[in-house]
């Protein structure tokens, strides 16, 4: 889940319980984010987030695909 003002990204259980926070090292708003699944085995989950103060996309491995993912 994206917050728009606090620069973060917080990664959360399938029950909605905070997990991880993703902060961002360019701006405060974070804004939307995009899931890219593993493509072969052993690779890793990437979350993309759009970071809009700078108009920068920022990316982050995840161990775990997004929901729908």
């Amino acid at each position: 889940m994206a917050h728009a003002s606090l620069g973060c990204v917080w990664v959360l259980s399938r029950r909605g319980e905070p997990e991880a926070i993703l902060t961002s090292p360019a701006g405060a708003t974070t804004t939307n984010l995009a899931f890219l699944s593993a493509v072969e085995a052993g690779q890793r989950r990437k979350v993309f987030v759009t970071e809009s103060e700078t108009g920068t996309i920022l990316f982050a491995d995840l161990d775990e695909a997004g929901l729908g993912a």
